[in-house]
């Protein structure tokens, strides 16, 4: 089944062409996302897709072997933002003792 995002394309032509992409690359790409998030590649391509939709004139420009190529080095990327906001939200998520918290809250406010 094909996201819900490639379907919203209003523009017959763009969307079977990314349909075809879709379809194409998918494979490949959760390879490639897998191998850097295994806990997210569908979530990871669903994003990559949303990058290149903007891009489908210039995608449609590439030869095949470069469109391969920018697919994978595209997924990769996104894969690679994708761990690194995880981290960032990790590091500033708190996973202690709620209550000490509060009680070190309340005694550096006395």
């Amino acid at each position: 089944m094909l996201p819900l995002f490639i379907q919203t394309i209003a523009d017959d032509d763009d969307r079977e062409f990314m349909e075809n992409l879709y379809n194409k690359y998918y494979h490949l790409m959760y390879k490639i996302t897998l191998e850097i998030d295994p806990k997210n590649p569908e979530d990871i391509i669903q994003d990559t897709f949303v990058k290149l939709i903007p891009l489908i004139d210039k995608l449609r420009e590439m030869d095949e072997r470069a469109l391969a190529s920018y697919m994978v080095l595209t997924a990769r990327s996104t894969a690679l933002d994708w761990i690194r906001r995880q981290k960032a939200v990790q590091k500033n998520f708190y996973q202690g003792d709620t209550e000490a918290l509060l009680a070190d809250i309340e005694d550096n406010n006395s």
